[in-house]
């Protein structure tokens, strides 16, 4: 993605870092803050392995809008922390070159699908371009083309657009936000500190089955909604690696969040965590 060849300029481009553990922590005009952690699983740090999260966030430079794509490779597809990148670059580009979210969601999910299946033709054609691994056994080498050929890289999303504004002025029954979303992934929409609304395949987080694949483009539901709303005051979003402590994760602060991630690490059966979290101060 290239930002400066848009309609739109970024105030604050922040991504994780698959190859290590990534935190940041930004505080931005308009009383918006964002925080970005992202955490390999013990497997992958000891075997040099990528992260198969991956997850993008981009505020506008007029500080008007935000689009974001959080995303978790599905294990088992070849590469899927390939997946989970291309296509977090490819959703955010969408959404914030949507014109309006003032439309069905029926007709912007219609879209969407459709640009699901145009990513999927061109992100495998992508990745049948870059080599196998060196130094592998022949019988290796044909299971991994194989599983590129029959499945491709294969990952579930949650993504979304908040348009909240350009001033405080702004009326406030004006603002929209789109998400979609498909596959286990957690997300939360706080319109107070006690107040929220849970988004995503909430009911199915042991499972992917919902997906998208460069092989197929999108496999199962996929699902979408416009919100208008008076305010958000925070936005969570978490994978399934952190699904044990989604419930406690606005009241972490830093250092509780770390040390409930260290707990999780030390698991027989730990993943990869990432965790987006976005607050506003003062938008009401």
């Amino acid at each position: 993605m290239q930002p400066g060849n848009r309609e739109w300029e970024p105030l604050a481009f922040v991504e994780t870092n698959p190859r290590q553990d990534t935190f940041v922590q930004l505080a931005l005009a308009d009383g918006l803050s964002m925080r970005l952690l992202s955490v390999r699983c013990q497997e992958a740090v000891e075997e040099n392995l990528p992260c198969q999260d991956y997850a993008l966030a981009v505020v506008e430079q007029d500080r008007s809008r935000l689009a974001f794509c959080v995303c978790d490779g599905v294990g088992g597809s070849y590469k899927g922390d390939y997946a989970a990148s291309y296509l977090s670059h490819c959703l955010v580009e969408w959404l914030l070159d949507l014109p309006d979210l003032r439309v069905q969601t029926a007709d912007l999910a219609q879209a969407l699908e459709f640009k699901l299946h145009s990513w999927a033709e061109q992100g495998h054609e992508d990745l049948q371009r870059e080599p196998l691994p060196a130094n592998i056994s022949a019988l290796l080498r044909h299971v991994l083309e194989e599983q590129r050929n029959t499945f491709g890289s294969e990952t579930v999303f949650f993504a979304g657009r908040i348009d909240y504004g350009p001033s405080l002025q702004q009326k406030p029954q004006n603002r929209q936000a789109l998400f979609c979303w498909m596959g286990n992934i957690a997300a939360q929409i706080f319109v107070t500190p006690a107040k929220s609304t849970l988004l995503g395949d909430s009911s199915q987080l042991d499972s992917d089955r919902n997906r998208w694949s460069t092989r197929q483009g999108p496999l199962g539901m996929l699902g979408a909604s416009t919100i208008n709303f008076e305010m958000v005051e925070r936005l969570i979003v978490s994978t399934d690696g952190l699904a044990t402590i989604s419930s406690e994760l606005a009241s972490l602060d830093d250092e509780m969040l770390e040390i409930k991630i260290e707990e999780l690490s030390r698991l027989p059966a730990n993943d990869d965590m990432t965790l987006l979290d976005v607050q506003w101060q003062a938008i009401r």
